[in-house]
């Protein structure tokens, strides 16, 4: 049976008022930004200073975005996804202050939904999407990326016989195929960082790597204006 899962949550800011990786950053501030997201496959759900979706039946995919930064994020953060059983569309509107995060719960079971963003044929799947949009730091922010692109570093021999460090969110296979209870939620955490420091890449090291063979052919695309 397909579902599809539609939500938005609006945040009321405490304290201050404020494929493909591709980010876009203007009129960058003095104070300095810096955003990490983490995904992961847990029994239950992800909790942060504000969540949305639904917890895992018994377990899910979820991602945190958490502002480690010294400037608030004001905006909308969006994870989504279409798949065969189900649709994802989960948004936070607000502002995310420095040390706080937000928390997109991909459930029921976001690895039984066979794989989320097709692209068709012998091509793996893009998984689902998170992105960003708004304000920080004195200047906009656009910015996204899928769960093929963030990495744990840790690699895995799903039951299917691929060794991946992605698709933390569906389970650990690149064709949204169900690897199990026990392989997922020993999956290590991906995580990646948006941050004003031009040199910064997301980690672990093996992303760094991806991304730059990404960039190389030009399919990484990352502007940065003072």
């Amino acid at each position: 049976m397909s579902s599809t899962f539609t939500l938005k949550a609006a945040v009321v800011a405490l304290g201050s008022v404020g494929c493909l990786l591709s980010t876009s950053v203007a009129q960058a501030g003095p104070l300095g930004y810096s955003l990490t997201g983490e995904t992961h496959y847990t029994a239950g759900c992800g909790a942060g200073t504000a969540t949305i979706g639904t917890c895992g039946g018994p377990d899910t995919g979820w991602l945190s975005i958490t502002n480690t930064g010294l400037s608030a994020f004001s905006g909308t953060a969006t994870l989504s996804g279409v798949a065969p059983a189900q649709t994802i569309n989960l948004t936070i509107v607000g502002t995310l202050n420095p040390g706080e995060s937000w928390v997109f719960n991909a459930g029921p079971e976001s690895s039984n939904q066979g794989g989320f963003n097709k692209q068709g044929g012998a091509l793996p799947d893009l998984g689902l999407l998170f992105s960003m949009s708004g304000m920080i730091d004195g200047g906009a922010l656009g910015a996204s990326i899928y769960d093929s692109n963030i990495h744990s570093g840790v690699f895995a021999t799903n039951p299917f016989g691929e060794s991946l460090d992605n698709y933390v969110l569906q389970g650990g296979d690149s064709f949204g195929r169900d690897t199990g209870d026990a392989f997922e939620e020993a999956q290590a955490a991906g995580r990646f960082v948006w941050s004003a420091n031009a040199n910064a890449v997301p980690e672990p090291a093996s992303l760094a790597l991806v991304l730059g063979a990404l960039a190389a052919a030009g399919a990484v695309r990352r502007q940065r204006r003072t």
